[in-house]
């Protein structure tokens, strides 16, 4: 059996005034796979994201994902 590869996840990013004390280890193929989705976002922007996107009936291409996830990580929110 092989052994999982992890990576030291900070649940809010370095860059965006997170420290050591709220790492998270995640599967290394996981990790890659959340900051493809939600780049550096903190918690409370990736909840306003997941909120914003998740309403049926819309349909949501590529552009407006990436408009939607920018524009909330600069704080103009909705």
């Amino acid at each position: 059996m092989s052994k999982m590869k992890v990576d030291r996840h900070h649940t809010v990013p370095r860059t965006r005034g997170g420290d050591d004390s709220d790492i998270v280890m995640w599967d290394k193929k996981f990790h890659a796979s959340f900051h493809m989705i939600f780049l550096n976002m903190t918690p409370r922007e990736q909840h306003e994201f997941l909120d914003e996107i998740n309403v049926p009936g819309e349909v949501w291409n590529a552009k407006r994902l990436c408009e939607t996830r920018n524009r909330i990580m600069r704080g103009k929110g909705r």
